[in-house]
């Protein structure tokens, strides 16, 4: 049988079918007004059924229709760099922008040139996607992604759980492949669920798609028993009918595997030999190291090289070689006597020894991880432990999730090489240590793998461990989470390892001293955190160590905050960014400048503070850190809260949580917006999901603490009120004398509202809360009186006072004035209980204007649970609220009092079962006095009535 070259795509109507309508609503056919998103189409099936003609089916189509396409290649051998088939398929999209002459965005400019990607190459390459699709919605294709790295699989997952752009990605997966216990099967899973995910099952084609193939490739349709031949013998698989097509019938190898075998030995010796040594180093084949590994000079070896073309074995993409296809390299594989198999690893290795030492940093990553493969096949454990050690050095520098997987394969080495610390140059003790921090720097859940590889490494310690070598060692112990058990502590490993790290110039000692900072302040006493931070900056100075320097810097910040040293603080911050620079670590210098604009805010610098945040998470966008642009966006948002500009910062909040804010961040934000607007019932279901999301049963960050106790009040919950502030108080003492300003709010405001309402007390609450607000007046100074910290001080102190039934009409003008500067919402709650206070306590006149001024205020920013506050206390002291000129005169006239009362709630947004609630009244009747109101106004919904009251109080 004679057969012709393949065409076009036979059969698959209904999965192309699929493919045009994900197509479709990456252009925005469908549902052009919906935020654009990523989808992901995976396309499953057995080997040679045809995933990858349809994946190039769809890249061609999308190119039809003007889409952007790029096209990744996973390697079946673990020899590539991390994310090599996401920048190789990004890089094409790049290419194609520079050859239309136009600009490449600025998130994808680094793309332009073959770095190693850094320790932010995962949202930097995520940025890079979303603005490449920003300019023109995209396809990308990753080929065989069962035999994805950990660093590709992160991408596909974080692209279509965070991205916000026009993107389609493509993935083939052999599904043979993925068996139970398959490295890359939980994230295949995973993403064939993500949202708007299809997978397409791609079964054997039928008889008359195997007739319409078979005709293709003979000229002419097949006979009657040739076609049952046809389909009897390869069950559909269309690479299994197009061999059988390309064999002559009289000559059909019995099997599938020596049908594909036939390529080779139908070749000349020399040809064979050089496909032979090709399978071992992959499918995807590196034409330069074919070349030197076979030893062949320039001209012998191309004339080889296009004889495995012509045979059908090698296919040419552009200046890329591969195997036809992925089984044709298994048979030749298979077919290798071990013998053979060793010595052909070998030339690869001996090759690969010499570029590991020369070239780009990612050209010799890449060399030592496919040196640290071929040696290890070789039977050369010395060079594969080494070159494995070398890989994970710098897949660890650089962030990427493979670090672990070298540094534990060259652990799996060790026994096997005498000599194995002075051929790696460090000590398996320090391997698993290393190991460990790699993973611990990860954003996936890896605690009970860092936990087994932090015993490895104490394990592995031993009295005559170098003392450097320990000290690093004993540092990483340290800064674990949590002291592990049958393990030295962490405290006692951090003194042991500023023990072992002698020297005033040691950069083990400044990591052990940074170590020991982050300790103290896990345990809440930044005193001693400060010290120790002082203690590395000291020694990074002495080393000259610009990296060791910031970070204690960091440290030291973050101490002086808490111990209530904002000015200080600032300067650390300052100090800390302009080292930051100069060590170009542009991923320090924007967490640097995070830190100093919060500094700011909280100082009461507001404009100057979102400035810097502005200006930061544009620069930091420029350079695509999603991750680090967002956070610093969030402390805008909090601003803008504060200051009661609601739409400004719901808007803030939406842009970053489409460029995928983290999901705790975009639930604190989202529950402080709503409870800010009075909508309790559904700014409770978000808190609930942050409490159940985010937070460990014992642990309560004061700040959402002080949220879950303003909620829960303005709910009526005073029990649930307690249980938040028994929780806050119930924490590890502390000597920052800002958390116990805020502790000491949390406390007395939940004591007060139960006073309030006659609710019992879990006992030792009053006296935990009179402890903690004592202890933050002891630590009162001049540098946080003004601060936010020195507004909830005032607020408890009004509240202390309230408690012991003493006059507290100053004390609340007081928490009043420092709270102002925060933001007119943030002010809303000491200016509520100051026009209580003076209400109740014979100041009618001044009380009765500051209730006037709190609804006047409550209801321009749209809070409603304080607008209404403000109405029930006018009726309850029966102070009338200010009706506006602009007003129809004849149409309010004609309101009843009890319409009118009706009215004013109703402006704050009540629904008329809080009407009915607030005036105790019926349902019923409330919703008839709103039909009265309406009519009687002339306004056509709830809405225009509300905004008629808006401008009576902007009169």
């Amino acid at each position: 049988m004679s057969a012709t070259t393949i065409g076009p795509l036979i059969g698959r109507g209904p999965e192309l079918a699929q493919v045009d309508a994900l197509i479709g609503s990456l252009r925005g056919d469908v549902e052009p007004r919906t935020v654009p998103h990523p989808r992901a189409l995976l396309v499953a099936g057995d080997a040679g059924v045809g995933k990858t003609t349809l994946a190039h089916a769809v890249l061609a189509r999308a190119g039809e229709l003007g889409l952007a396409t790029g096209e990744g290649h996973c390697l079946d051998l673990a020899i590539g760099p991390p994310f090599a088939p996401i920048s190789e398929a990004l890089r094409q999209v790049v290419a194609s922008i520079k050859d239309a002459g136009d600009l490449v965005p600025p998130p994808a400019r680094w793309l332009v040139d073959d770095t190693l990607v850094r320790a932010d190459a995962l949202e930097r390459l995520i940025a890079a996607a979303a603005a490449l699709a920003g300019q023109r919605a995209m396809v990308l294709v990753i080929e065989d992604l069962h035999w994805s790295d950990r660093s590709t699989r992160d991408f596909a997952l974080s692209l279509v759980r965070t991205c916000r752009a026009p993107i389609l990605l493509v993935v083939t997966i052999r599904s043979d492949d993925l068996t139970v216990g398959h490295p890359s099967r939980p994230a295949i899973s995973e993403l064939g669920l993500s949202p708007g995910a299809v997978r397409l099952a791609l079964g054997p084609l039928d008889a008359a798609e195997i007739a319409e193939l078979a005709g293709r490739l003979l000229g002419h349709a097949p006979s009657e028993a040739d076609l049952a031949t046809i389909s009897s013998r390869s069950g559909g698989n269309p690479l299994y009918v197009e061999e059988l097509m390309k064999s002559s019938a009289e000559t059909v190898p019995p099997s599938l595997h020596d049908l594909l075998l036939r390529h080779v030995n139908e070749l000349p010796a020399p040809a064979a030999a050089l496909v032979r040594l090709a399978c071992v180093g992959g499918t995807v084949i590196d034409l330069d190291l074919l070349h030197e590994a076979s030893g062949l000079d320039a001209g012998t070896f191309q004339a080889l090289a296009h004889e495995a073309v012509d045979a059908g074995l090698f296919t040419r993409h552009g200046d890329q070689y591969r195997f036809r296809h992925a089984l044709i390299r298994d048979v030749v594989a298979e077919g290798l006597l071990p013998s053979e198999r060793v010595a052909l690893h070998r030339g690869y290795a001996e090759v690969l020894r010499r570029r590991c030492e020369v070239g780009a940093a990612a050209a010799r990553w890449r060399a030592n991880a496919a040196l640290a493969l071929h040696a290890a096949a070789a039977g050369d454990p010395g060079t594969a432990l080494t070159a494995h050690v070398k890989s994970g050095m710098a897949a660890k520098q650089h962030g990427a999730p493979e670090a672990a997987d070298h540094l534990e394969s060259a652990l799996g080495l060790w026994r096997q090489v005498p000599d194995a610390a002075d051929l790696a140059g460090v000590t398996d003790a320090e391997v698993a240590a290393l190991a460990a921090e790699s993973l611990m720097r990860s954003t996936r859940n890896q605690n009970e793998r860092v936990e087994r590889l932090l015993q490895d490494a104490m394990r592995r310690l031993d009295p005559d461990t170098d003392p450097l070598a320990a000290s690093r060692v004993l540092t990483v112990v340290a800064r674990h989470w949590r002291d592990l058990d049958g393990l030295m502590g962490r405290q006692a490993a951090c003194d042991r390892a500023i023990a072992l790290a002698t020297g005033p110039s040691s950069i083990e000692t400044s990591a052990a001293w940074r170590a020991k900072s982050w300790l103290h302040a896990e345990r809440l006493q930044y005193a001693g955190a400060l010290a120790a931070a002082n203690k590395a900056i000291g020694v990074a100075r002495n080393a000259g160590s610009l990296a060791a320097e910031y970070q204690g810097r960091t440290e030291a910040a973050w101490s002086l905050h808490e111990l209530g040293r904002l000015p200080a603080a600032r300067s650390e911050w300052e100090k800390a960014i302009r080292l930051s620079e100069q060590a170009d670590a542009p991923v320090d210098t924007f967490h640097a400048q995070a830190g100093l604009a919060w500094e700011l805010i909280v100082a009461g610098r507001i404009d100057d503070g979102c400035a810097l945040a502005r200006h930061s998470q544009a620069a930091a966008n420029r350079e695509g850190l999603t991750r680090v642009a967002n956070l610093i966006g969030f402390e805008e948002v909090s601003a803008l809260t504060w200051q009661g500009r609601f739409e400004d910062a719901k808007q803030r909040l939406d842009e970053l949580i489409d460029r995928g804010l983290e999901q705790s961040r975009s639930l604190w934000g989202q529950a402080d917006l709503l409870i800010a607007l009075g909508d309790l019932d559904a700014a409770l279901s978000v808190e609930e999901h942050s409490m159940h999301a985010a937070y460990r049963a014992n642990v309560l960050d004061t700040v959402h603490g002080l949220r879950r106790v303003e909620l829960f009040e303005q709910l009526g919950n005073v029990a649930r009120e307690l249980e938040v502030a028994k929780a806050v108080l119930g924490q590890r003492k502390t000597d920052s004398p800002v958390q116990a300003a805020r502790r000491a709010r949390c406390g007395l405001q939940a004591l007060c509202a139960a006073a309030a309402v006659g609710h019992p007390v879990p006992p030792g609450l009053a006296q935990a809360a009179a402890d903690v607000f004592a202890a933050a007046q002891r630590g009162l100074t001049n540098d946080w009186k003004a601060s936010i910290f020195g507004a909830h001080l005032a607020s408890a102190a009004a509240y202390a006072r309230r408690l012991e039934q003493q006059p507290a009409s100053e004390a609340w003008g007081h928490a009043a004035a420092a709270a102002a500067p925060f933001g007119a919402y943030f002010a809303l709650r000491p200016q509520l209980e100051l026009a209580r206070e003076q209400l109740t306590h014979g100041q009618r006149d001044a009380g009765k204007e500051s209730l006037i001024a709190l609804w006047r205020s409550a209801q321009s920013m749209g809070a409603a649970w304080f607008a209404l506050q403000a109405i029930a206390e006018a009726r309850r002291h029966r102070v009338p609220i200010p009706a506006s000129a602009a007003d129809a005169p004849s149409a309010r006239d004609q309101l009843t009092p009890r319409e009118h009362d009706v009215l004013l709630i109703l402006s704050a947004g009540a629904t008329n079962r809080t009407i009915a609630q607030t005036l105790f009244i019926s349902e019923r009747t409330a919703a008839r006095h709103v039909s009265n109101i309406l009519a009687k106004l002339g306004v056509a919904n709830r809405g225009e009535a509300a905004a008629l009251v808006r401008r009576t109080s902007n009169a």
